[in-house]
């Protein structure tokens, strides 16, 4: 058994000692939201059009129109992974709204359907195997995963 040395820093938060090549959950979670958008961008830009008949115009309706303008114009802004407690506030907001509070309501008074709700919705937003996954990915071979699993 590992133990870590914890400085207080309050009733109920305090930190934890340093890991050398640790690396944070949330570095996990915001990469596979990077790769959800990526995708997601990729899907939405669709096939690639045919080329025109001069480089960077293309004909439409009898008239021409650069098609580099326009691809500039409507280029996809760059995604920014919104960080774990945003999108919990999103999630209970819409939750306590439904019980008919709102997010200056003192969480002591939240009821606990509504967090119980929101863990769930962010369980079910988050794929079930990240964790797993990066362990499969940082692994050279199937023993070494197989110790890390059971550790």
């Amino acid at each position: 058994m590992r133990t870590y040395a914890v400085t207080p820093v309050g009733p109920t938060a305090g930190l934890i000692q340093w890991l050398d090549h640790a690396v944070p959950l949330f570095t996990l979670y915001k990469r596979w939201q990077l790769q959800e958008a990526a995708a997601s961008a990729k899907a939405a830009a669709g096939a690639p059009r045919k080329p025109g008949k001069k480089k960077g115009q293309r004909a439409r309706g009898g008239r021409t129109f650069n098609i580099h303008a326009r691809i500039r114009a409507f280029a996809p802004r760059p995604f920014t992974a919104p960080r774990p407690a945003e999108l919990f506030h999103e999630a209970i907001k819409s939750a306590l709204a439904h019980a008919g509070m709102t997010l200056q309501t003192p969480r002591s008074k939240w009821p606990l359907a509504a967090l119980r709700d929101t863990l769930q919705q962010l369980e079910h937003a988050t794929p079930p195997h990240l964790l797993e996954n990066e362990l499969w990915t940082a692994s050279v071979d199937a023993p070494q995963w197989w110790r890390r699993q059971r550790r």
